[in-house]
Order: C-alpha cells, then sequence, then structure tokens
C-alpha cells in the first residue's frame, strides 16, 4: 500500500504570526549587527568591548527566545494542514513553555561553554516529537546527547582544529612568498575560498552523523530510522556540496530536493520485523525553479511574500512525499 502526504497550507493561514516573527528577528538582530560592525577594538577601552559583547550575547538570546515562540505558533498553525490516510496530524506545543526551555538551554550551554549543546538540542527535538500527535499516536525522540556530544568533539572539532592549522599554514606560506610589502591579496582570496571548499568536504562525516541522529524517533510499538550506509551517504553528500560551489551557490536549491529526497528515501519505519519504507518523487527540476522563483519573489516583496512562499515551499516537499507500508498498514490511520 502506497500513501502519499498532503497538506492544505497556505500563507493566509499564517501570515500574521509569520511575519511578525519576520520583524521582530530583523528589529533585534539589526542593533546586535550594527554593534558588531562599529566595534573598532583598536580604538575602544576595555570596558566599551566587554559591553558591545554582553549586548550582543543578550541580544542573541533575546531572538532566540521570540523565535522559538512565535515557532510555536506557526506548528500548531501548519500541523492540521498536513494529513496521511483519514488522519490530519496537529501540535500542541505551547510558546511560553518553549520559550523557556530555550532560554534555559542557552544559558546552561553558555555556563558550560558549549559542552550542555547536545542535551539542550535532544531537549529541544523531544518536545517537538513529543507534542506532534498522529491517529492519536505521540512519538519519542530516541537520539542520546552523549553519542551527538562524541560526533560534535570528532566529526566537527577534529576537522575545524586541522583546518585552523592548515588555512594559517597555507596564508603564512602565501604571505612568505609574497614578500614584505607585495602580499597576493588574489592568492589569498582563492586560497580561502578552496580552504572552505575543503572545510565543508571534511564536515560531511558530521552531516551524516546528525542526520543519523536527528532521524531516530519511537512510534507506536515501532521505530523511524535512518537506514542509510556511512560511505555512500558522506559520498552523496560531498558531491552535493561541491555542485553548490562549483555553480556559485545557484545548485543550492537543488541540494536541497536532492537530500530530502536521498534522507527520505533511507527512512524507514519497523514494527515486529516489519518495515514501512518513505519515499520522495518530488522532480529535482520543479524543486529548483519553486525555491529559485519563490526567493526571487520574497526579493522583490522585500520579505512581504515570505508566509507564502514558506507554504508553496513545504507543500512541495510535503506532498510529494509517501510511504510504502510493506504490509506494515498499522502505520496509516484508515488503511
Amino acid at each position: 500500500m502506497k500513501a502519499r502526504f498532503s497538506c492544505a497550507l497556505t500563507g493566509s493561514l499564517w501570515w500574521k504570526p509569520y511575519l511578525l516573527l519576520v520583524v521582530l528577528t530583523l528589529a533585534i538582530i539589526g542593533p546586535m549587527e550594527y554593534a558588531m560592525l562599529t566595534l573598532q577594538p583598536q580604538e575602544q577601552n576595555p570596558e566599551v568591548i566587554l559591553w558591545t559583547f554582553l549586548f550582543v550575547i543578550v541580544m542573541a538570546i533575546l531572538v532566540t527566545v521570540v523565535s522559538a515562540a512565535l515557532t510555536m505558533v506557526l506548528a500548531r498553525i501548519a500541523a492540521p494542514t498536513v494529513a496521511l490516510g483519514s488522519a490530519r496530524f496537529s501540535f500542541d506545543g505551547k510558546p511560553g513553555e518553549y520559550a523557556k526551555m530555550n532560554l534555559t538551554g542557552i544559558l546552561l550551554t553558555l555556563l558550560t561553554f558549549g559542552f550542555y549543546g547536545p542535551w539542550y538540542y535532544r531537549n529541544i527535538i523531544a518536545y517537538c516529537v513529543y507534542h506532534t500527535e498522529y491517529a492519536g499516536t505521540r512519538g519519542g525522540f530516541a537520539g542520546k546527547p552523549g553519542k551527538y556530544l562524541k560526533y560534535i568533539l570528532l566529526g566537527l572539532g577534529v576537522p575545524i582544529f586541522i583546518w585552523t592549522i592548515a588555512f594559517g599554514a597555507l596564508v603564512v606560506g602565501i604571505m612568505a612568498s609574497s614578500g614584505d610589502y607585495n602580499v597576493d591579496m588574489s592568492a589569498i582570496l582563492t586560497a580561502t575560498l578552496i580552504s572552505y571548499v575543503f572545510l565543508f568536504l571534511l564536515m560531511t562525516p558530521f552531516i551524516y552523523l546528525t542526520y543519523k541522529w536527528l532521524i531516530n524517533i519511537s512510534w507506536k510499538n515501532g521505530a523511524i530510522t535512518l537506514n542509510a550506509r556511512f560511505f555512500p551517504s558522506v559520498f552523496y553528500i560531498m558531491g552535493q556540496i561541491l555542485l553548490c560551489f562549483v555553480t556559485f551557490g545557484i545548485y543550492l536549491p537543488a541540494l536541497y530536493v536532492n537530500m530530502w529526497r536521498y534522507l527520505v528515501g533511507k527512512t524507514v519505519y519497523e514494527e515486529n520485523g516489519a518495515k514501512a519504507e518513505f519515499g520522495f518523487d518530488g522532480k529535482t527540476g520543479s524543486g529548483f525553479a519553486l525555491l529559485w522563483g519563490q526567493f526571487l519573489l520574497i526579493l522583490v516583496t522585500v520579505g512581504i511574500y515570505s508566509p507564502w512562499a514558506a507554504a508553496r515551499c513545504t507543500r512541495y516537499f510535503i506532498e510529494n512525499t509517501f510511504v510504502e507500508t510493506n504490509g506494515n498498514d498499522s502505520l496509516i490511520a484508515g488503511s
């Protein structure tokens, strides 16, 4: 049995909270960016630098809390527009509760110099999964924060450390070969671009492990997991990243579509030995045109069209996603 998701989300359903989120985010980020741009350490005393730094931290926390609260409002509107079989999804997360959770998580992450981050991230995901309901069933997130901390340290920390040393040595070598007064800036810019390509490639195992960790949800008597092997997945992600760099970012919408197809196509629901397989049959070309078109409309309307753009893009991804039950029809309501 093949069951397709449906989505009835439109911009008119959520444009007020969506635009409010955009306006408040810009209103908070604007002063923060201005403070960072106008700060010139060589002309300021340490006290001014400290207060500017604290101001930026406070504003970053504020924008996170505000966006968290409004995200719950948007999710409560969007979830009931999504259906599978004869049942619709629902979401009952509370804006105040979610904002408080984010505030606590950010403060603990700062106080522990980032080490609480995986626990904070895990709590956020678990909250969203638990407050999502389908056909009277709520899920549970099974990802372990300790495991994700290991992924961060080995899959993210080590590549960044290696890249920093290699990039620093490369820049020093270029400057030394150029002489004291004739630094070749074009060579430095080229080296910077190439080094960022290698940095992203070094990070692909971490990207894969993050998705593997994220797609780990208990549901009914089974589990939804990512059934993707390490090396094929890493090489696939590398290829998508390289295409983005080669095309100077033009390929980015196609990357979103192809990554969604790959990850959804590797996601399975297993219960008592029976497997239901997810899939995505949206065309890369149509998705590429849709995403670029919506982005351009957002630019032309100075962001006003963004709720409608987000709704159209959401419908494209959801409506082209399906589940092949393979006899495990209990996953689909009404089957």
